[in-house]
């Protein structure tokens, strides 16, 4: 995976993009080649990533449209979220706006997959982060508990999340780190549509956890957990050696 960390504290959901500037068709193929390029979070999944050069008509920003599908297989979600954060922050260096996009199903179909998500693309009008004072998350305190690296806390923390839900919970020990998701906070989110959404949220949560681990030279391995019930649910666990 591509060392895109310093742009965890820089990427900004970005909803207002400039009409009279599209984004070229070279620039358009290159995020396509992103797409294709990022790295799996779990072998044997295959994605397929569709770029529209129009923004479609049920979604309210951005010029294009980068579609994810997927295999539908265990922890494809997971999956999902890990492989678009990595375009989602390639795309903030490349100074190209994206969002993501969960509300609306696209019409277009592909063979054998489901569709997971989008992202919004497009030329910004806006200006990126200048630092990590500028996010609106929850105090570290209230995502993870135990002692770690300030800065690894930090980078999984900034991660973005639908309707800013938060619902990671971290838990650090004797060279363990425990990833759990949580339904229990406020949000418009429907409820039948909680687990979903979060469960994206938790891949793009650990692709920051992956980039920050490997930025302060932690060398690590994961399993993620089986399917459970309750609240809160385990997703994965890291073993630091």
């Amino acid at each position: 995976m591509k060392d895109l960390y310093d742009s965890i504290f820089h990427r900004k959901s970005i909803r207002k993009y400039d009409p009279d500037h599209p984004l070229s068709q070279e620039e358009l193929d290159s995020v396509l080649e992103l797409a294709n390029d990022s790295q799996s979070l779990i072998k044997g999944i295959e994605n397929t990533f569709v770029l529209t050069d129009k923004r479609l008509p049920n979604v309210r920003f951005g010029q294009a449209s980068l579609l994810c599908f997927s295999q539908d297989r265990e922890n494809c979600l997971l999956n999902a979220g890990y492989r678009l954060e990595q375009v989602d922050l390639q795309l903030a260096q490349m100074g190209i706006g994206s969002c993501w996009y969960g509300l609306s199903r696209p019409t277009r179909k592909v063979a054998g997959m489901v569709y997971v998500i989008q992202l919004a693309i497009g030329r910004s009008l806006e200006n990126w982060r200048k630092s990590a004072d500028e996010f609106n998350r929850k105090p570290i305190e209230e995502i993870w508990s135990g002692d770690f690296d300030s800065d690894v806390k930090q980078a999984v923390r900034l991660s973005p999340s639908a309707c800013n839900s938060q619902s990671w919970r971290i838990e650090s020990s004797e060279g363990c780190i425990r990833i759990y998701r949580t339904a229990a906070y406020k949000t418009i989110i429907p409820t039948g549509m909680k687990a979903y959404f979060n469960t994206i949220d938790l891949g793009i949560c650990l692709c920051h956890l992956e980039l920050a681990l490997a930025r302060k030279g932690f060398r690590f391995s994961s399993e993620l957990a089986s399917p459970c019930e309750g609240d809160p649910v385990k997703i994965a666990e890291y073993l630091l050696h």
